[in-house]
């Protein structure tokens, strides 16, 4: 069989996983799952993606450099051939993923569950937010300013950092403050429902006060997204006993590495769009706007604070696990396995009898 014929029958491996998580968030657009429920998946989902780039898009940079002619087996796409293809993927998955992510946002509100826009706070809401802002957040803010005297910082992977144009007199300059990783990513609002608003909306709400002396304008946040496919050296293992230090290594220089994605809350103008690609070597196709959180871990947390009475309707109920019915009670655990090999199958039989053994 020719290489031509083969290929009919076999397809891209990053297209196919793209493929895959597409059914993740299928998951989170079934309206028999209940609705914090479609919310996970749909944090899965993101988390998911996350992972992919980093990792598999970040694997494709490499090889580009390294052998750029070199053919997937299976698609006979070289590494920027797949590129192409998965940045056009991917545009799609977004605006499916922002589109199912509205929509459920917009069926939790009846039940007290409202992520919200500064415009949508009540008066004495938007005085709490102001008064925890001055107090809690703005003292511990590392705004940064870039000039011609101070040179663009580097940013964090997954971090999220609110970005400006200022001006004094006839100079423009870019500021760029870090969402600080130690406070919460969600300040939760007063009163019995579960009613709350994200730290990057609140922080670029009152940026003016980040930046008391300049003249503030196109407010946006960004993320980016970094190439983390590195592996501990083999030989470093072998020589070093210390192996939390070689991983912390290894992370460190993760968060070096080449930026694979950018992620902005709003559309950026022609001007920055070509700053931030000069600045991080990339194209515009790697250039995504969300109309989402860039970060969704608060979901899972979100989901604890649901009051008892609203639970049913919108959380699974938690699956307990059966007794494990190879194992007799009432004898040594230990006494049975000698007799003969026992298979425990989590999460439907309890690994109860497993921990009591030890």
């Amino acid at each position: 069989m020719g290489k031509t014929e083969t290929l009919e029958y076999t397809q891209n491996r990053e297209l196919s996983w793209l493929r895959f998580n597409q059914r993740v968030l299928e998951e989170a657009q079934d309206e028999s799952v209940p609705l914090m429920e479609r919310m996970k998946f749909v944090a899965i989902f993101t988390s998911n993606l996350d992972e992919f780039f980093m990792i598999r898009v970040g694997s494709l940079y490499d090889m580009a450099v390294a052998d750029s002619k070199k053919q997937d087996i299976r698609s006979g796409m070289t590494p920027k051939q797949q590129l192409e293809e998965i940045y056009k993927a991917v545009a799609p998955l977004y605006k499916e993923r922002d589109k199912t992510y509205a929509e459920i946002k917009k069926q939790l509100q009846p039940y007290g569950v409202c992520g919200l826009d500064f415009k949508e706070l009540e008066q004495q809401e938007k005085k709490y937010v102001k008064k925890y802002f001055k107090e809690q957040v703005l003292p511990v803010l590392s705004p940064q300013i870039v000039d011609a005297n101070h040179p663009f910082p580097h940013l964090l992977n997954k971090d999220i950092y609110v970005v400006a144009t200022l001006k004094m007199e006839n100079n423009v300059m870019l500021g760029i403050v870090p969402v600080p990783q130690y406070i919460s990513d969600v300040l939760y609002l007063p009163g019995h429902d579960v009613r709350y608003i994200r730290m990057e909306k609140v922080i670029m709400e009152y940026l003016e006060l980040v930046f008391e002396q300049y003249q503030v304008s196109d407010k946006n946040y960004i993320c980016v997204t970094r190439n983390a496919d590195i592996a501990p050296d083999d030989e470093a293992l072998a020589d070093n006993e210390d192996f939390r230090y070689i991983m912390k290594e290894t992370l460190h220089k993760r968060r070096k590495m080449a930026v694979v994605r950018l992620e902005t809350a709003a559309p950026l103008g022609k001007e920055m769009e070509k700053y931030f690609c000069d600045r991080f070597k990339i194209t515009p196709e790697c250039i995504f706007r969300t109309k989402m959180p860039m970060k969704l871990g608060f979901i899972f947390a979100i989901a604890d604070k649901i009051p008892e009475s609203m639970r049913k309707a919108l959380i699974d109920e938690p699956f307990t696990p059966q007794p494990a019915a190879a194992l007799a009670e009432g004898i040594s655990v230990m006494e049975q396995v000698k007799r003969k090999d026992v298979l425990l199958s989590y999460p439907y039989e309890s690994m109860d009898p497993f921990f009591a053994a030890y």
